[in-house]
C-alpha cells in the first residue's frame, strides 16, 4: 500500500489501479481489493474500477458481491456507451418502451448486443407483456456468451408464452451451449414434443406410401435456408452426387431466395423445390402428404426458422433430423437421427428421443474446393510470438474452457489469444471476456479481438493464428472445416458425449490423431507443446489441408451412396412394419 502510505493526499487512482494490480498478481486479493475500493472513492463511476473490484471480490471468496460489483461495471459501461453514441437522444428513446425496442433491434442488427440487451430489459420494465422484447432479450444475452442467463430469460417468458413452440426452441437451442447435464436436452425436448407436437401426431399412423423399398424414392429435405449458408458447403456435395434415377428430390425452404447464386446451384441438382413460408403447419404437412415423401429430412433442429410443428403431424412414413442440430430434438416423429460412427457413445441411446443411425465415418461431406494451397508459414516464425485463435461463438466459450486457455496462455510466455467473431465487435461483451480471463491471471493485452470479415478476407484472416483451440462441450465444427481448408492447424478435445466428438471425429478422418486431446489437462498439454514449438506448428501447416482433401470428407460421391443407403434401409424397414 505504497501509494496511500507514503502521500496519502496525492495519490492518483492511477496510482492505486497499478498497486492493485500488483497486489494481485503477487497474490494478495485482500490488499488489492483495499487498493481498489480507495481509488473508487477517488473515481466511483469508473467501470474499469468496478470490473477489478469485482473480481478481487470473487478472489476473496465473496461471489454474490463479486456478482453484483460485475453487473453494476456492466451497466456503467453501457449506460456510457449509450450515451457517447445518442447524446441527448438516449433519453427520447427512454421514453416507451416501443421506442426502447426500436433502439434494441438497430444496435442488435449491429451486434452490439450488450447495448441491445440493455434496451430491451428496460423496455420490459416499462411493457413486461412484450413477447418481442423477451425473445431478443434472451437472443441478446445467448450472443455475449451469457447462456444461463438466456436460459433463464426463455423459461421466464414461456410461463407467458406456453403455447409458443418457436420461443421453446429457442429454450432447446440456447441449453446446447452449457455444460449442463446430458440428459437436460432430451428432458426439454420431450417437454416441447409434449407442449407442441404430441397432439398433432395421427394416431394411428396412416400412410398410403408404395411399400416396395427397392423402387425409386421421394426424399424430402427441409432447411430454413438453402442459400449461402454454413450448410450448403455439406449439401452441395450431397445434391451433386444424389442418384436422380433411383431417388427423387424435393427441397422445402422457409426462406426461399431465389437471385442467391448458392440456391441457384442447389435448386438445378434436385427435382422439385416447394417455398413453404406462406403454409401454416397443417398446410405445410398436407404439401409433403400429396408429394409422397417416402422419407423427410430435418435440416434445422430447434434453431430459428425451424418447422417441426409441422414434423409433428408425421406426413411422410419415416422422419430423420440430420446434419445442422446434431443433438435430440425430443420429437415423437422424427424416427431416426442420422449421426457419424465415432459421434456415437454406448449409452447415448438415454439421451435421443429418436434412435439414432450410424451413417459412416463422418456425419456429411464438405465442398473443398475453397482449400488454400499455399496458407503462408506459421506467422510466429516472424512475429515472435504465437497466436492461438478461436473462431467460435461466444456462447461455446464456458467457464471451463476459459479456465484450460488461461492455462496454455500461462504455459506459452507471450502469447496471445485472438477471439474473432462478429458478437465480439460489442465493447462490453470484450470487457467481460477480459475479465473472465484476467480472474485467472491473463492481462488484457494477451487477448485480441479480432473484427468480423466474410468472404475471401475471412480465409485469408487464418494467417493471424498459429494454432485453432476448439471449445466444449459445444464444438465447432464448420469452423473445425474452415481452419483446416486456410492451413491452420486446430487442437480438440475428445469427450464421452456425443457434444464432445463432432471435431475429434473430422481430425481422425484426416489422420490428424497427434490435434486430438483426450483429457483436459492432455489438451492443455498438447496446446503447450505446439505453442512452444513453431516448427512443428509450420509443418502442420502444411500438411491439414492437403489431409482435409485427401480424406474421406471430401469424398462426396462415396458419403451420397452411404446416406442413400441409408434412407433405403430406414425406408425397409418401415415396409416391413405393421406401421
Amino acid at each position: 500500500m505504497d501509494a496511500l502510505t507514503e502521500n496519502p493526499t496525492r495519490v492518483t487512482g492511477d496510482q492505486l489501479q497499478d498497486e492493485a494490480l500488483a497486489a494481485f498478481a503477487a497474490g494478495d486479493p485482500v490488499i488489492a481489493r483495499q487498493m481498489l475500493a480507495a481509488a473508487l472513492r477517488l473515481a466511483p463511476k469508473d467501470y474499469n474500477l468496478q470490473y477489478l473490484q469485482s473480481i478481487m471480490l470473487g478472489a476473496c471468496g465473496e461471489p454474490r458481491l463479486a456478482e453484483v460489483a460485475f453487473e453494476t461495471a456492466t451497466q456503467a459501461q453501457i449506460d456510457d456507451h449509450l450515451e457517447r453514441l445518442l447524446g441527448d437522444g438516449y433519453a427520447a428513446f427512454q421514453e416507451t418502451a416501443a421506442k426502447l425496442r426500436e433502439l434494441g433491434m438497430a444496435l442488435y442488427q449491429k451486434n452490439q448486443m450488450s447495448l441491445a440487451g440493455d434496451c430491451f430489459r428496460q423496455s420490459i420494465r416499462k411493457d413486461p407483456g412484450n413477447f418481442e422484447a423477451w425473445k431478443m432479450l434472451g437472443l441478446a444475452l445467448q450472443h455475449q456468451g451469457r447462456s444461463d442467463e438466456a436460459v433463464n430469460v426463455f423459461r421466464t417468458a414461456l410461463q407467458f408464452w406456453s403455447s409458443n413452440a418457436m420461443l421453446h426452441s429457442m429454450l432447446h437451442y440456447a441449453l446446447c451451449f452449457g455444460p449442463r447435464d446430458h440428459h437436460e436436452l432430451m428432458i426439454e425436448g420431450q417437454r416441447w414434443n409434449a407442449a407442441h407436437a404430441a397432439a398433432r401426431m395421427p394416431r394411428p399412423l396412416q400412410h398410403g406410401n408404395d411399400r416396395n423399398p427397392d423402387r425409386r424414392l421421394k426424399i424430402g429435405y427441409f432447411s430454413s435456408i438453402f442459400s449461402q449458408h454454413q450448410l450448403s458447403y455439406f449439401l452441395e456435395p450431397v445434391f451433386s452426387n444424389h442418384d436422380r434415377a433411383a431417388f427423387e428430390i424435393y427441397c422445402y425452404v422457409s426462406n426461399d431466395a431465389p437471385e442467391d447464386p448458392t440456391q441457384q446451384r442447389i435448386q438445378s441438382m434436385v427435382d422439385h423445390w416447394r417455398p413453404v413460408a406462406t403454409l401454416n403447419d397443417a398446410a405445410m404437412a398436407q404439401q409433403i402428404r400429396d408429394d409422397g415423401i417416402d422419407v423427410l429430412v430435418d435440416l434445422w433442429g430447434h434453431t430459428i426458422g425451424n418447422r417441426l410443428s409441422a414434423f409433428a403431424f408425421k406426413p411422410a412414413p419415416v422422419q430423420v433430423e440430420w446434419l445442422n442440430y446434431g443433438v435430440t430434438t425430443g420429437l415423437e416423429a422424427m424416427d431416426y437421427i442420422f449421426l457419424a460412427d465415432n459421434w456415437y457413445v454406448p449409452g447415448d441411446e438415454a439421451l435421443f428421443s429418436e434412435e439414432i443411425y450410424t451413417i459412416g465415418d463422418i456425419a456429411a461431406p464438405f465442398r473443398t474446393s475453397t482449400v488454400i494451397r499455399n496458407p503462408g508459414k506459421t506467422p510466429a516464425l516472424d512475429k515472435g510470438h504465437v497466436t492461438f485463435g478461436s473462431y467460435n461463438h461466444p456462447g461455446k466459450i464456458t467457464d471451463r474452457v476459459v479456465e484450460l486457455w488461461a492455462r496454455i496462455l500461462k504455459g506459452v510466455p507471450n502469447s496471445k489469444l485472438m477471439l474473432r467473431y462478429r458478437y465480439f465487435e460489442d465493447l462490453v461483451t470484450q470487457k467481460r471476456f477480459e475479465m473472465r480471463f484476467f480472474a485467472h491471471g491473463i492481462e488484457a493485452g494477451r487477448l485480441v479481438f479480432a473484427p468480423h470479415v466474410s468472404g475471401a478476407e475471412y480465409w485469408t484472416s487464418f494467417r493471424d493464428i498459429d494454432l485453432a483451440l476448439d471449445s466444449f462441450p459445444y464444438q465447432g465444427y464448420t469452423t473445425t472445416f474452415d481452419a483446416l481448408t486456410a492451413g491452420v492447424p486446430l487442437l480438440s478435445y475428445e469427450g464421452d458425449f456425443h457434444r464432445e466428438r463432432p471435431t475429434p471425429t473430422v481430425l481422425r478422418n484426416c489422420g490428424l490423431d497427434s490435434l486430438v486431446a483426450t483429457c483436459h489437462d492432455d489438451y492443455v498439454a498438447r496446446a503447450i507443446a505446439l505453442g512452444s514449438n513453431p516448427g512443428e506448428l509450420n509443418r502442420l501447416r502444411k500438411i491439414v489441408g492437403p489431409a482435409l482433401q485427401g480424406s474421406s470428407t471430401a469424398d462426396g460421391a462415396g458419403f451420397t451412396l452411404k446416406l442413400e443407403a441409408a434412407y433405403r434401409d430406414v425406408f425397409r424397414r418401415w415396409c416391413e412394419s405393421a406401421g
